[in-house]
């Protein structure tokens, strides 16, 4: 019998040409830090990334996920899932780096093109606004929303709003029976847009369009999912908007 000493310890035994491996022996002992490594480098690259564009280039995009930053992070977070498992449960280093590689270059390239696709997108459009088609249900709907401004009816706490034939309200009650403050007619939807990194947040639901508005000289914002938008523009019309159902072209649309 050989004894495979080193460091201290006894790693192996060597018998009749077979080897036992002791409970000291290192050779599995790359996995857990390989696959930290292969998780917390695309990781700690795109962080790194995110940071230096929004402290220097996020004039350039004052949207609150801005492609510039999410389209790398989707890339980092694919290539450190595949990472983990390949770090783990490859029989060498070689073979964990190896395969990750093999997984990151499609993923890189696939975040490349839709970057690239991004920036000519950004060249011929002039405006981030976007067009919403107002609609009006033919019962209330209650939603999550919020409206914000020095107006009466911007209220804090009040995260719910109600939308119906010719009404637009918002409440601080999730069922939108009590306590409603409804918006009045004076209220006027300029735009529509993505969410600012300098809008305010919206609890429970992420919050993906923003109504520009004035009322008066008062300027407003709506905030509210993007399903639920074209209810607040339709309640907001003031020659009153066609119901659910009517053709295409009778609606029109917000820009």
């Amino acid at each position: 019998m050989t004894a495979w000493y080193w460091n201290g310890e006894i790693r192996a035994f060597d018998f009749r040409g077979e080897r036992q491996y002791a409970e000291a022996d290192p050779t599995d002992d790359f996995r857990v830090p390989t696959a930290i490594g292969l998780v917390a480098t695309p990781l700690s690259l795109a962080f790194l990334w995110s940071a230096y564009w929004l402290a220097r280039r996020s004039a350039k995009s004052p949207r609150r996920t801005p492609w510039q930053t999410s389209v790398p992070n989707l890339a980092a977070f694919g290539i450190a899932a595949a990472g983990a498992p390949f770090g783990y449960f490859q029989d060498t280093m070689e073979g964990a780096l190896r395969w990750t590689g093999y997984v990151a270059v499609p993923i890189v390239t696939v975040a490349a093109a839709v970057m690239v696709w991004n920036v000519f997108r950004d060249r011929r459009k002039e405006t981030d606004t976007v067009e919403v088609v107002p609609l009006i249900p033919t019962r209330e709907k209650v939603f999550v929303g919020v409206i914000t401004g020095d107006v009466p009816y911007s209220k804090e706490g009040f995260h719910t709003l109600v939308a119906g034939p010719g009404l637009l309200a918002t409440t601080v009650d999730p069922t939108g029976h009590v306590l409603r403050t409804t918006v009045p007619g004076t209220l006027v939807v300029e735009r529509v847009r993505p969410v600012y990194r300098t809008d305010p947040s919206i609890y429970r639901e992420n919050v993906a369009l923003v109504a520009e508005c004035r009322d008066g000289d008062k300027r407003v914002l709506i905030l509210a999912a993007a399903e639920h938008m074209g209810w607040v523009l339709g309640a907001l019309l003031p020659d009153g908007p066609p119901p659910v159902g009517a053709p295409p072209e009778a609606r029109p649309a917000a820009s």
